[in-house]
């Protein structure tokens, strides 16, 4: 009847008895239901995250109030200080949930231009050292590095994740060093540390969305389980 219908689509060949290929098998999938489900899903992690933003927005307000008026007893203090801490943290799980879901509608914008690199990724390693006093960072450029076409924003909230990851999974006290590699016409960007490393099964789910190699740590150092998420979206959007 005409109507646009979402498949997939599988192939394989078929063999003879001697291993020439005789033929071919394909079969072609109705996923109109499942497609729904992503729609639905991504609208409602949207208005979800868009919701929590309001009641956020007043703890945020009212614990810096009792942090002025609090001057003077520290045992209060640093319970407010515990407040703002777990909103901050709250707040950058909601930001999450909203880039993601616009990446995945493809409704994020990526305001695209010439951009260096490694300046980013230097500034993103000072950000990344004051969170971190503790952990040894540095940076490692061959020669200069081209302009290429990035939206800069978007750039340094990658580096800012993979950062992160290496900060909370990585062996504490252990160096954190970024390469920034010049290509043809692309700059190539690595961060390198030290941890207990993955196992092979984990390696082809490590991006995926709330996945996490080892849960009961993940839940002990915080954190969504969407940044390595939205750095694969990200990338490539801008072409990675």
């Amino acid at each position: 009847d005409g109507a646009r219908l979402p498949v997939q689509v599988r192939g394989a060949p078929l063999l003879g008895s001697s291993g020439e290929v005789v033929g071919g098998i394909v079969a072609f999938e109705d996923i109109s239901a499942e497609k729904e489900l992503e729609r639905l899903r991504t609208e409602w992690n949207a208005i979800v995250a868009h919701d929590l933003r309001n009641p956020l927005n007043v703890i945020v307000l009212h614990a810096r109030l009792l942090a002025r008026a609090l001057q003077g007893d520290a045992e209060l203090r640093a319970s407010v200080e515990e407040i703002q801490s777990a909103a901050a943290r709250m707040n950058r799980m909601i930001q999450d949930l909203l880039d993601l879901s616009r990446l995945e509608a493809r409704k994020l914008p990526l305001l695209r231009g010439p951009t260096r690199i490694e300046a980013l990724v230097h500034k993103a390693v000072g950000r990344a050292g004051l969170l971190a006093p503790d952990r040894p960072f540095a940076v490692q450029a061959g020669s200069e590095a081209p302009e290429v076409l990035a939206d800069p924003d978007r750039i340094a909230q990658v580096l800012g994740n993979l950062l992160n990851n290496a900060v909370k999974y990585g062996t504490p006290g252990s160096a954190i060093v970024v390469t920034v590699e010049p290509r043809a016409d692309a700059v190539a960007v690595a961060v390198t540390n030290e941890g207990l490393g993955l196992d092979v099964e984990s390696l082809p789910r490590l991006f995926e969305r709330f996945y996490r190699v080892d849960t009961s740590r993940s839940r002990q150092l915080g954190g969504t389980g969407l940044g390595l998420a939205i750095v694969k979206h990200l990338a490539e959007g801008m072409g990675a």
